[in-house]
């Protein structure tokens, strides 16, 4: 759900960096694939289609040509020669705890003039009810 409401945001792009024309050498990360719909819609928008490599805790992805299986926190498993033109990272929120060492790992794998790519969005709950403030504030603590 939250994939469709940021392509509507976009007009349907996959994303925002000025990589267009996207070449089929275009190394793309996605940082956390979830369910992957990210990955879909990159290669389904994109001819040639970029080399898209996915890293995700889990087996979540359905397609698992692309995906590695690989704990978010501590080092990227990629050496400096699988650089990405993109990576990508997605409602990031409760799955990291050190944005400084994701933030870290991200721009040293870039290439020179690469891009990062953060959606994430504010899930808090508001209310105009008074009595329900109280279990609104114990919620956001």
């Amino acid at each position: 759900m939250i994939t469709a409401i940021w392509q509507h945001l976009l007009d349907y792009r996959a994303f925002i960096a000025p990589l267009d024309p996207v070449q089929k050498n275009h190394k793309f990360l996605e940082f956390a694939t979830h369910s992957s719909s990210w990955t879909i819609m990159a290669l389904d928008r994109h001819r040639p289609a970029p080399r898209l490599t996915g890293k995700d805790p889990t087996y979540m992805s359905p397609d698992r040509r692309y995906f590695e299986r690989h704990e978010l926190e501590g080092d990227w498993p990629f050496a400096a020669k699988q650089a990405f033109h993109l990576i990508h990272a997605q409602s990031l929120g409760g799955v990291i705890a050190d944005y400084d060492r994701f933030y870290t790992n991200a721009s040293r794998h870039l290439l020179p003039g690469g891009w990062l790519e953060a959606w994430e969005n504010d899930l808090r709950f508001f209310t105009d009810n008074a009595q329900d403030e109280t279990w609104l504030v114990a919620l956001r603590e």
